[in-house]
């Protein structure tokens, strides 16, 4: 399973391919500050909600999940979005303020 701590482990990015009974295909990354590093391996996840009633601390609703995983091969093109979607809205973002400094004397 994906484990992370103050934004360093892994966990699951992606929700590809998805079939009829609601499974999908899923990358596992290792990640620093959330941003994907190196991809782990793809694998198609099943979600089954608890049958219990939703937990409910402070007025906010946590629902138990639990995850049945089977390694797949690596999905490389969500490898590549992923890459593309996190590192492309960096770029993005640093490319505008040195934009609206550069051009704008923000």
């Amino acid at each position: 399973m994906a484990y992370r701590f103050n934004g360093i482990g892994t966990i699951y990015y992606g929700h590809r391919d998805k079939l009829q009974d609601s499974s999908y295909i899923a990358t596992k990354w290792f990640v620093i500050l959330y941003l994907p590093v190196v991809p782990l391996g793809s694998f198609r996840i099943w979600e089954e909600k608890a049958t219990d009633p939703p937990l409910v601390i402070f007025n906010v609703i946590s629902q138990e999940r639990s995850m049945m995983v089977r390694p797949v091969p690596l999905n490389r093109t969500q490898v590549f979005l992923t890459y593309l979607a996190f590192y492309g809205s960096i770029a993005f973002v640093s490319s505008s303020i040195l934009f609206c400094e550069r051009f704008l004397g923000w």
